[in-house]
């Protein structure tokens, strides 16, 4: 957008500048530039804008799942929501959709003080923000955990912060 790139090329791009674009955009673009400040503090701008903009005209799915795998590979490596994600989907580990389900809800209980009343399929998409798998003959295998390749973040989120603040399930 170019809005943000004037900011940029200003250095003035802060929540400030943000928060008054948003407030003088229409309602597309003021979404767009939402969901650009929950974001770029953590990741280069220029990424940012683009995976924003490959999901803009998609359903709000589309960005909770690009928004939940952001926060998740911004986390601090020893944040307790990322470390209990590791723990509980290990790298070359084969996962049905009833134990991907029933992991997950106990992490997301654990760590976002909410109970999955969901299917499997949309749990198994919670997954699939969070861990790079495979799917052969009903079984996830895990690979990774950076599932949209996305870059290093500039900054980490301590792991002091509650995981409450950045996840939507």
């Amino acid at each position: 957008m170019r809005n943000i790139s004037n900011l940029l090329n200003n250095n003035v791009l802060n929540n400030v500048n943000l928060d008054y674009l948003i407030k003088r955009a229409k309602r597309e673009s003021a979404e767009f530039y939402r969901r650009f400040k929950a974001h770029y503090m953590y990741y280069e701008a220029h990424y940012l804008v683009e995976a924003l903009k490959d999901i803009a005209h998609e359903n709000k799915k589309s960005y909770r799942g690009l928004n939940n795998a952001l926060y998740f590979m911004a986390l601090d490596e020893h944040h307790p929501f990322k470390m209990q994600i590791h723990d509980a989907f290990k790298i070359g580990q084969r996962y049905s959709s009833e134990e991907i389900h029933e992991l997950l809800s106990v992490i997301i209980k654990d760590q976002l003080f909410k109970t999955l009343d969901i299917s499997q399929n949309r749990c198994v998409g919670h997954f699939n923000n969070f861990v790079d798998a495979t799917y052969t003959g009903g079984i996830y295998l895990v690979k990774g955990y950076n599932p949209r390749e996305i870059p290093e973040p500039l900054i980490r989120i301590p792991k002091e912060s509650p995981a409450t603040n950045y996840f939507e399930i």
